[in-house]
């Protein structure tokens, strides 16, 4: 492949995007865990919380300890947000690094 083809490649924008994405959701999926157990038993009228498994029917099953597995899920944001913080960190420093390079080769190539 030759410098002048090399050099008119696109930015790479759409990978950055979904690693980003990936990031995020990493970051806030034990806060959906926490949401969506909270809506269930909210729209059920159970109880969950984190010192007990209570009964929760629904469609005739029991789901209280599928509940309570989730909501206690909760507590696992103590370990992604700090993560997902410094992996966007990361990111951030490897975008700019990356695009300054991208943009400094099309201008030397033009």
């Amino acid at each position: 492949m030759s410098a002048e083809v090399a050099a008119l490649r696109k930015f790479p924008s759409k990978l950055y995007a979904w690693s980003f994405a990936a990031i995020v959701l990493l970051g806030i999926w034990p806060l959906l865990s926490v949401l969506v157990t909270s809506s269930l038993a909210e729209a059920h009228g159970c109880l969950v919380d984190e010192g007990s498994v209570h009964p929760c029917i629904i469609m005739g099953s029991d789901w209280g300890e599928a509940l309570y597995a989730m909501g206690v899920m909760g507590w696992f944001m103590l370990l992604t947000f700090p993560l997902a913080a410094g992996l966007s960190m990361i990111w951030a420093i490897a975008l700019i690094i990356h695009h300054s390079v991208w943009l400094r080769r099309q201008r030397s190539s033009a």
